[in-house]
C-alpha cells in the first residue's frame, strides 16, 4: 500500500496507481476505501474499463447492486469482450433475481 501512496504523492494524476491501491484495499476489505481509489482513478481516466470493473466488484460486496451493475456496464461499453466486467455483471444479475 505504502508504494501506491508514494507513487500517488508524486504523481496525483497517475490513474493506474489509484486503480492498485483500491485493489490493495480490498484484501483486507476495505471496501469504502478502495471505492474511493477507484472513483479516483476514473475521475481521471474515465474510459478505464478495469477500474471500472473492479468499482463493480467492490459496489457488489457492498450489496449496491444497481450501482455495481452500472460500473459493469461502463466497463462493457469500453470493452465488450472484457471477461472480469461480464462475469461479474452475471453473478448480478444472478443475485437479483
Amino acid at each position: 500500500m505504502q508504494g501506491y501512496d508514494q507513487a500517488i504523492t508524486l504523481r496525483p494524476d497517475y490513474a493506474e496507481a489509484w486503480a492498485n491501491r483500491g485493489t490493495a484495499l480490498q484484501e483486507p476489505s476495505d471496501w469504502d476505501a478502495a471505492l474511493g481509489s477507484y472513483d479516483r482513478a476514473l475521475q481521471i481516466r474515465p474510459d478505464y474499463a478495469q477500474a471500472w470493473s473492479n468499482r463493480g466488484m467492490v459496489l457488489h460486496e457492498l450489496r449496491r447492486l444497481e450501482e455495481g451493475m452500472a460500473s459493469y456496464d461502463r466497463a462493457l461499453d469500453l470493452r465488450p469482450d472484457f471477461p472480469d466486467a461480464l462475469y461479474g455483471k452475471s453473478i448480478s444479475l444472478l443475485l437479483q433475481g
